[in-house]
C-alpha cells in the first residue's frame, strides 16, 4: 500500500509512554520542557515510575500540570550512572510490556506513543505517520546479515519510539513479546530489543497492518539524517561517538540539540 504524507498532521490525539527513573530524569526534564516550549500537541504524557524522586515528580507536574499522570512500579530503583544493556538497565526496561498493556487496556488511550527518556519531540509535523497502520515503527537500514537475528533483513525497527496506532489490536502482540521475554532467559548485553525483533517473527505480528518510517523523520540519533521533517530526536549513547559508557547527558544532548536549537540547551 501507497502512503501520501498528509499536510497539518499531529499527534494531538496520542498519549506518549516514558518508563523513567532517577536515572535519566535529565533526559525526562529535557523532553517535558522541550514539549510546553515548543507547544507540542498531544494527549497526555503517562510516566511510568520505576524511581523517580518526589521532587522531580513535583518538578514535572509543575510544568506539564494535568498533562502528565504516573504509574508506579514496583521494586523501584533510585540509582544514577548505570548504562543501557546493564542488568540495572534491564530490569527497569523490562516493565515496558507491563505498562504498555495497561495503556492498551484503557479506553482513554486511542492511541499511544512508546518514547524512551531520552527523546524530545521537536515538531509537530508527522505528515509521514500512516495513523490508518496498526503499528508504525522507525527503522534504520542494516548490514544483510541480522546478528541478533541470524536472518537477512533490510530494515531494522527501534524500540525508542514506536507508535501505536490501534493499540487494543496489538494486545495479542503484547502477549507474543512478553511469551518470547519469558521463555528466553536474558544473556549478557540482551535487553528488550532482543525480545522485540524476536517477537515480530510471530503470527501475532503478522496478522497486524504495519508502517516501517526511518528513524530520519520520527527517532533521528544520527546528525547526517536530520531534514525539514524530523519530528523527534533520540540521544543515543555510543561509545564510538562520545567515548566509554556512551557518553553523557550534555554530550549525547549537544550532539543534536546544537543543529537543530542553533546552540547548547541547559535546564537550570
Amino acid at each position: 500500500m501507497i502512503f501520501y504524507p498528509k499536510e497539518n498532521h499531529d499527534i494531538s490525539e496520542y498519549t506518549l509512554a516514558i518508563i523513567a527513573s532517577n536515572n535519566v530524569f535529565s533526559y525526562l526534564l529535557q523532553h517535558v520542557l522541550i514539549l510546553k516550549n515548543l507547544n507540542i500537541a498531544f494527549k497526555k504524557l503517562i510516566v511510568a515510575d520505576i524511581g523517580l524522586l518526589g521532587d522531580q515528580r513535583k518538578t514535572l507536574i509543575g510544568i506539564l500540570g494535568d498533562k502528565i499522570e504516573f504509574v508506579d512500579f514496583k521494586n523501584k530503583n533510585f540509582n544514577t550512572g548505570f548504562k543501557t544493556q546493564s542488568d540495572q538497565y534491564r530490569r527497569i526496561i523490562d516493565n515496558r510490556i507491563s505498562f504498555l498493556k495497561q495503556l492498551f487496556e484503557n479506553e482513554e488511550n486511542e492511541r499511544v506513543i512508546q518514547l524512551d527518556a531520552d527523546t524530545s519531540i521537536i515538531r509537530n509535523d508527522f505528515s509521514m505517520l500512516d495513523k490508518d497502520a496498526d503499528v508504525s515503527l522507525t527503522v534504520r537500514p542494516v548490514t544483510p546479515w541480522d546478528h541478533i537475528l541470524g536472518q537477512f533483513q533490510v530494515d531494522y525497527p527501534n524500540c525508542g519510539v514506536i507508535f501505536w496506532n490501534n493499540p487494543k489490536k496489538c494486545l495479542n502482540f503484547l502477549d507474543a513479546w512478553e511469551r518470547y521475554k519469558n521463555n528466553n532467559p536474558p544473556k549478557d548485553g540482551q535487553y528488550e530489543q532482543n525480545y522485540f525483533l524476536h517477537a515480530c517473527l510471530e503470527k501475532e505480528f503478522k496478522a497486524l497492518s504495519v508502517q516501517k518510517i526511518h528513524c530520519a523523520y520520527y527517532n533521528c540519533y544520527e546528525k547526517d539524517w536530520l531534514n525539514d521533517k524530523t519530528s523527534i530526536l533520540h540521544y543515543k549513547g555510543s561509545t564510538k561517538k562520545f567515548g566509554k559508557g556512551g557518553g553523557d547527558f550534555e554530550s549525547r544532548s549537544d550532539y543534536l540539540n546544537e543543529l537543530v536549537f542553533g546552540k547548547k540547551i541547559r535546564f537550570n
